[in-house]
């Protein structure tokens, strides 16, 4: 499976997703407005936070130790066991705290205990929720590309028809419950998918956890959940200085710039993601491991570049397709984030090599120091530019992020 094949693959699953979220993006600006999606920023942050916890981060560890020992019945049981296990009990513990502190989490994240049960919503669906993460990185590790495109053209259509229904009948309540229970319906059509599939056996889940395997799979979850908790909860941090200084609309106004580039990310990140990983865990030799990074610097790089410029020359007419006129002050956004966008994706291809060599430290180190660094960047420039400052910040803080994480894989390759 070559990464152009894969891209091409992926690109399937990717364009509806992306047509799904042109509708849902339309209606949640109808139904909400930019007031309205600060808040659900906030609360999908919170749950992809909540999220990785839960599963334990182990998401990227099945990847690649599915695709290691593909071959090797006894082991792959033995790492799904022990996954299925620490999702099963950490899930349990996050959504017994998820119930207890509702209140005041509603306070941190929505600045009104309104919201509370929403977060009762999230810890009984959780469980789900994880399982759904766990059953698509095996596939990924399998690399069924096929199966893994109809699992994700399925969570997207499930996204779609549950928060556009719910939105439009109870407006932003009912966006935020879509968002706490998508992933849990999305869980049910991916057991279908795979239902006849050899592997989907229950005495591949269920059994006793291998105390090594628990060691093996926590190096990827330490990263796992340094990506997961600590972006999503800068994103939190700044939003919340956002709503302080500038007004919740500014906050929508970000958000709504964030998912833009999330839009078009996918069709960047979704190839890393799937190709990427299992590829470079299985490149042992120091001088194909280079062949493979320039590869993907060679396509993916100039790919970015080229989108961003078409998205910037156009960003009235994508302002208007996907939201409204209420949402025009954003188009001055474009400009930082959209380079932001390029330096990321870049940086991206060097990460993934950190995740798939296991370098724990290194990545953990580059992760903490670079979310508090767009905190503080954040900060002072919001104090001078508003909601502008935040993207300014975005840009500066991936430049940072790019310098480290080349002179870290730099540092490792002479290792080798």
């Amino acid at each position: 499976m070559t990464l152009i094949r894969t891209s091409l693959l992926n690109a399937i699953a990717v364009g509806i997703r992306l047509l799904s979220m042109l509708v849902l993006n339309k209606i949640l600006a109808l139904e909400i407005g930019p007031s309205g999606y600060g808040l659900v920023g906030q609360l999908q942050n919170a749950i992809t936070s909540i999220t990785a916890i839960a599963s334990a981060g182990v998401g990227t560890g099945v990847t690649k130790y599915t695709a290691e020992y593909n071959s090797q019945t006894a082991t792959l049981r033995e790492i799904w066991v022990t996954a299925s296990f620490l999702g099963f009990i950490f899930s349990l513990l996050v959504a017994t705290l998820l119930i207890i502190f509702r209140n005041e989490l509603s306070l941190k994240l929505f600045k009104t205990d309104e919201y509370a049960d929403i977060l009762i919503w999230v810890a009984v669906c959780l469980v789900l929720y994880v399982f759904n993460t766990l059953l698509l990185s095996i596939i990924n590790g399998l690399k069924e590309i096929g199966l893994f495109v109809a699992a994700n053209i399925a969570n997207s259509l499930v996204a779609l028809i549950v928060t556009g229904i719910l939105a439009r009948l109870y407006e932003l309540e009912g966006a935020l419950i879509a968002l706490a229970i998508n992933q849990s319906i999305a869980f049910i059509a991916t057991i279908f998918l795979i239902r006849k599939k050899i592997w989907f056996r229950y005495d591949n889940f269920v059994g006793r956890p291998s105390s090594a395997t628990i060691l093996r799979l926590s190096q990827y979850s330490l990263m796992a959940v340094a990506t997961s908790v600590l972006g999503p909860l800068s994103m939190i941090v700044v939003r919340d200085m956002l709503i302080s200084n500038a007004g919740l609309s500014s906050a929508g106004y970000w958000e709504a710039m964030t998912r833009i580039s999330n839009m078009y990310l996918m069709l960047i990140t979704t190839p890393l993601s799937v190709y990427y990983l299992p590829r470079l865990s299985e490149i042992t030799d120091k001088m194909e491991l280079r062949s493979e990074l320039t590869r993907g610097l060679t396509l993916l790089v100039p790919l970015t570049i080229t989108i961003a410029l078409i998205i910037y020359f156009l960003r009235d007419f994508i302002i208007a397709l996907l939201f409204s006129d209420t949402f025009m002050p954003m188009k001055d956004l474009f400009f930082w984030q959209l380079i932001g966008d390029v330096v990321r994706v870049t940086a991206w291809l060097f990460s993934f090599y950190l995740i798939s060599k296991a370098l724990t430290k290194q990545f953990l180190i580059v992760e903490v120091f670079v979310t508090l660094t767009f905190i503080l960047l954040s900060h002072q420039l919001i104090h001078y530019h508003d909601v502008l400052g935040v993207t300014m910040a975005y840009a500066a803080n991936n430049l940072i992020y790019l310098s480290i994480l080349v002179f870290v894989v730099r540092l490792s390759f002479k290792r080798l």
